[in-house]
């Protein structure tokens, strides 16, 4: 069996698949320009130029708004604000335009005349006026509106405790704090409180403030002194270390000496280095 064509037929087709190519190729240009458009922009915005097609919403590193100016997203340009349109703009404010944003709110604090909320007759009594009295300080009961700073006498702080003029309550101090409390001390609570001396140091374990350990022995101290008064040739009964103390900006181990036919006793002190000073005392 054989098929047979129409010519008119195979044209149309033809003219079809032609206009179908056209429109392909339109479609693939439009696509094309619209992505050289878009790469051209973006490769623009950052050169610290402001070209057109830019702006400040689009592209804020080229086309910065001067100083008092701020950016419209609706309008997509610089704006200065002008306080006395009516609209409490960008960059306006109750401090620098009342007319258009309102006058601030003052904050209440005690003295400004008037009772606010929070004050009270006992807190704030400039405003809301002295309290009437429902208590009494002095008769050993410590009443609902009387406090350890108001009336120490009826609200006396526990033993080790002491009254907090801020908080007018009885707290416990806590050594570690960092903050050097009543009832802290170098001798307590070196750990708030620095030591006196310079020659203390802080022992954590009992935290108190001791004097430095020196490497100088007890016996090479006594040793020393002995030497020392051998050679002015004064007999020596008995020696003892009464311990360490800081003299001349040094460290001195402070040896206690009897000599023979002396009524008074003689103070050495030794240093790390093995100087001896002897010490006139009254």
């Amino acid at each position: 069996m054989i098929m047979q064509y129409d010519i008119g037929e195979e044209k149309n087709m033809r003219e079809i698949s032609k206009n179908q190519f056209i429109a392909v190729f339109i479609i693939i240009g439009i696509i094309a320009s619209i992505f050289l458009i878009f790469s051209f922009t973006k490769e623009s915005c950052g050169n610290s130029i402001c070209e057109s097609g830019e702006n400040c919403f689009d592209c804020p590193a080229d086309c910065e708004c001067n100083e008092y100016e701020y950016c419209s997203s609706t309008e997509k340009r610089c704006i200065k604000p002008v306080c006395g349109d009516g609209t409490c703009e960008k960059m306006e404010n109750c401090s620098n335009c009342p007319v258009d944003c309102g006058v601030c709110k003052v904050a209440s604090f005690c003295g400004d005349n008037k009772c606010d909320k929070g004050e009270t007759c006992s807190i704030c009594p400039k405003d809301c006026g002295i309290c009437s009295p429902t208590h009494v300080c002095g008769n050993s009961i410590c009443e609902q509106e009387e406090t350890c700073y108001d009336c120490p006498r009826d609200c006396k702080c526990d033993e080790g405790e002491y009254c907090l003029s801020k908080e007018r309550t009885c707290i416990k101090p806590t050594c570690g704090d960092g903050d050097c409390e009543p009832y802290e001390s170098p001798n307590n609570c070196c750990l708030d409180c620095v030591c006196y001396l310079p020659e203390q140091i802080c022992n954590k374990s009992t935290k108190k403030c001791e004097v430095q350990d020196m490497l100088l022995t007890d016996a090479r101290a006594i040793e020393l002194v002995i030497e020392y008064f051998e050679n002015q040739n004064l007999e020596i009964i008995s020696t003892k270390v009464s311990g360490v103390n800081y003299y001349n900006h040094k460290l001195i181990k402070e040896v206690v000496v009897e000599i023979d036919g002396e009524e008074w006793e003689r103070h050495v002190g030794i240093t790390e280095e093995g100087e001896l000073t002897e010490f006139i005392l009254p």
